[in-house]
Order: structure tokens, then C-alpha cells, then sequence
């Protein structure tokens, strides 16, 4: 009964992050009103999963909560290519919340790795990542914290590093076009949090 009544309030998220997207203005001069087919759905068990993961309770929330954040997060910035600050904010919440419950000294860590090893990047490709995803890089890593955060990290630059290859290969993007890097972010802290441990024992241990 407890899996159904969190997956329900997963699905609530989801028609709110719906909601949110709706808003957006999804081409120039056009108010929003896209629809993105079954968001509802996927939040609804992304939560759950994540709820149950993380072991329910307050730690299960907040995994909950990160997960809609991540969901947004990604179709926006596909979509627009853009971070805008008050998601970012809204991560940085989640983190301190995350730190209260877990330990300041590695989330505190883990903000400032994730947030300083976009920068650099940043910096050094002259505009090829923008400061949207240093920042959300930077509330990522106070939630998940430090060794967490190093996992996030290579689990998003793999396959953006592949992705990005395969479109130059291919023609399909050019060397300057833009790629949004904010749904590889995601997907990379969704493998620390569900995979993160077994991942670092995995490593540590050969």
C-alpha cells in the first residue's frame, strides 16, 4: 500500500514538473504548452524506485524530490538550453537538506568538486558548457557528497564524451554546435544514487 500511495505522489510531481514545462516558451514569440507524453508516469516510478533505494523516510524524500528536480532539469535544458538558477536553487536546497541528514564535511566536498571540475572545463572550452550546468554540478554534488559525486561525474562525461563523438562523426552536429549537457548530468547522478555504492565497492575492491 506504501509503494502505491509513493507512487501515486511520484505521478503528482510529474503532473507538476508537466505543468512547469507548459510554461516555457517552447518556440520564439509562442507562449509554452508542450506536452511531454507519459512525464507523469516515469516520475511516478522513478520516485518510487528512489524512495525505496534510499530506505524510505526523510532520506527517501529528498531522493524523490531529486529525482522530479533531475526529470526537469533535463527536459528543459534539452529543449531550451538552458539551466535556469531557481532549479539550480531548488537543488541546492535538496543538498543542504541532504547534508543535515548525512554529514556537512562530504557534501560540502562533494558541492565544491562538482561545482570546480565543470568550471575548469568551463573555462577551458570557451563557452562549450555553460554556467548553468556548473552550478547544477555544484548543488549535485552537496546532495550526493563526496565519494558519490566523483562516480556522478564519470557516469556523465562516458556517454556525453560517446554522444558527442558519434554526432561529429556522423555530421550531425558540428564542432561548435551546442549539446546539452544538463540530461548527461542527470542521468550521471542518477547512477551515483542508485548504483553509487556497489560502483565504489566494486572499485575499491579489485
Amino acid at each position: 500500500m506504501q509503494a502505491v500511495a509513493v507512487w501515486l505522489v511520484g505521478a503528482a510531481g510529474g503532473w507538476l514538473v508537466d505543468g512547469y514545462l507548459r510554461r516555457l516558451p517552447w518556440e520564439p514569440g509562442r507562449p509554452g504548452g508542450r506536452r511531454v507524453p507519459g512525464v507523469e508516469l516515469l516520475c511516478g516510478f522513478l520516485v518510487l524506485a528512489a524512495y525505496q533505494r534510499r530506505g524510505g523516510g526523510v532520506p527517501g524524500a529528498l531522493a524523490g524530490l531529486m529525482v522530479l528536480l533531475l526529470v526537469l532539469v533535463s527536459l528543459v535544458d534539452l529543449d531550451l538550453q538552458i539551466i535556469p538558477d531557481e532549479l539550480v536553487g531548488v537543488g541546492v536546497l535538496l543538498g543542504i537538506a541532504q547534508a543535515i541528514t548525512t554529514g556537512l564535511s562530504a557534501s560540502l566536498i562533494g558541492g565544491a568538486i562538482g561545482f570546480f571540475a565543470l568550471a575548469v572545463i568551463a573555462l577551458a572550452g570557451r563557452g562549450a558548457m555553460g554556467g548553468g550546468d556548473v552550478k547544477l554540478m555544484g548543488a549535485l554534488g552537496l546532495y550526493l557528497g563526496f565519494p558519490h559525486i566523483v562516480v556522478a561525474l564519470l557516469a556523465a562525461f562516458v556517454p556525453a564524451a560517446i554522444c558527442a563523438g558519434v554526432l561529429l562523426v556522423t555530421r550531425l552536429r558540428k564542432g561548435r554546435d551546442f549539446i546539452p549537457f544538463g540530461p548527461f548530468l542527470a542521468a550521471g547522478a542518477l547512477v551515483a544514487m542508485f548504483a553509487g555504492e556497489q560502483i565504489l565497492r566494486w572499485y575499491l575492491g579489485r
